[in-house]
């Protein structure tokens, strides 16, 4: 099946470029404190580009045809994610809570999400992808990062809309929304520095690793985390698109988007905000790792059922 090779090459990606990110720390190339500008460069400048760039891919979204069904789908599991990110996680140590918090809102569906559903469902499906992924987006740039923003009460309005990252969202949307192209230069730029994100992210995982040591991937927190994030959701989000009827294409769409591991983002806001970045490594890898049999399945669910 042409996904599952597209699926599996992906993944290969990411671990070589994690890969690459603990050989640069193990060999000297990048010290910790080279680590820490990088962790700045990719929050403060790469991301806000590929933000606003996939805004700008965007435009003109909101004319499709499926519109409704996708958007409802795509609100349905942001409501359910904050809820559950607010439920759960409350025995958790407060470094650890944080990131659960934000993986269970944020996943990993841009990298991996968008082009395996276009290798699987065309350019249609692709469509009904980009309208889930921006109400996806502007929930993942807003109240998950706030839960690294928040740690002090005081100034939290005022430091969590300042983030880059939020700001970026906002003007994301409006260029969106008043369906403005900026200038060719521009565009291209912003498109040519966003594409550097997926990378530096992946390298970055694999330096927090290798300076983290030694460690147990797996444990019970871990485990239930992944079977919330490849199971459970995935599941919820299944069963409301069979109740309302849906097509096999708005249901095949938005099941394998609401099924992808945990977000890389979470490893880089955990070493900036110092909310022990190595769990959120793990959990980005050993999800990754067992999305290679839960996407397939959730792939054929979606076809034969």
């Amino acid at each position: 099946m042409n996904y599952l090779q597209n699926l599996i090459e992906l993944e290969g990606m990411m671990f070589l470029m994690i890969a690459l990110g603990i050989l640069s720390i193990r060999t000297g190339i990048l010290s910790k404190k080279g680590r820490g500008e990088l962790t700045d460069l990719i929050l403060y400048i790469i991301f806000p580009c590929y933000i606003v760039d996939c805004f700008i891919q965007n435009i003109g979204a909101f004319s499709s045809g499926g519109f409704v069904a996708v958007a409802i789908t795509s609100l349905v599991l942001q409501g359910g994610t904050i809820l559950l990110s607010q439920l759960l996680y409350r025995k958790e140590a407060p470094g650890r809570r944080t990131i659960l918090q934000y993986a269970t809102i944020v996943s990993n569906s841009g990298f991996l999400g968008f082009p395996l559903v276009g290798s699987i469902f065309g350019a249609q499906g692709l469509i009904y992808a980009s309208i889930f992924l921006i109400f996806q987006r502007i929930n993942n740039f807003s109240v998950a990062i706030s839960y690294f923003t928040s740690s002090e009460k005081k100034g939290v309005l005022r430091r969590t809309l300042s983030h880059p990252c939020i700001l970026s969202t906002l003007i994301g949307v409006a260029i969106m929304l008043l369906e403005w192209h900026p200038p060719v230069l521009l565009e291209n730029t912003l498109a040519s520095i966003g594409a550097c994100s997926t990378p530096l992210s992946m390298m970055l995982i694999g330096m927090v690793l290798a300076d983290a040591g030694r460690g147990k991937y797996l444990d019970g927190t871990v485990a239930r985390y992944s079977i919330l994030r490849l199971f459970l959701i995935p599941a919820g989000i299944f069963g409301l698109c069979k109740l309302l009827n849906y097509d096999s294409l708005v249901t095949g769409t938005s099941v394998l988007l609401s099924g992808m591991p945990a977000g890389t983002l979470s490893v880089m806001l955990g070493a900036k905000y110092e909310k022990d970045a190595a769990f959120a490594s793990r959990l980005v890898i050993f999800t990754t790792a067992i999305s290679l049999l839960t996407i397939p399945l959730w792939c054929l669910a979606c076809i034969y059922l």
